[in-house]
């Protein structure tokens, strides 16, 4: 079974989201879509200090509230997100091994290993940053 192709509007919708966040100051650490080998999906992983202060539901409720402010509406919803700890240990693997400013179109890494960790396919855009 061959697996999803992340496909440009993903990564522009995935971009803008992002961007959308930052200017409404939600700070984020990293941000990536990153393959999920179990789910055979990719997921638009978001690393905040917001997670570790108001925990998963508020961050989740905040950034499904910003998605439905997108226009034009993105292709994907909240089931697509990953918002994860700034101290989750494939993002910290991620920041030692790569410092992305702020990429708008990503920076690819494919079918390698971080310290031990085995990424399939990941777009960073952006790495250990903070707004």
């Amino acid at each position: 079974m061959d697996k999803k192709v992340l496909v440009e509007k993903d990564i522009i919708d995935g971009r803008q989201l992002v961007d959308v966040l930052i200017k409404k100051g939600f700070i984020i650490k990293s941000a990536l879509w990153l393959y999920d080998n179990e789910s055979r999906n990719w997921e638009l992983v978001i690393a905040s200090p917001h997670f570790d202060k108001y925990g998963p539901k508020e961050t989740y409720l905040y950034i499904g509230s910003v998605i439905d402010e997108l226009q034009p509406k993105p292709d994907f919803s909240i089931v697509n997100i990953s918002a994860v700890s700034s101290e989750n240990n494939l993002i910290k693997k991620l920041e030692q091994a790569f410092k992305v400013k702020d990429s708008k179109t990503g920076v690819r890494f494919s079918s390698n290993y971080i310290f031990g960790e085995h990424i399939d396919d990941a777009l960073i855009y952006r790495s250990g940053s903070a707004n």
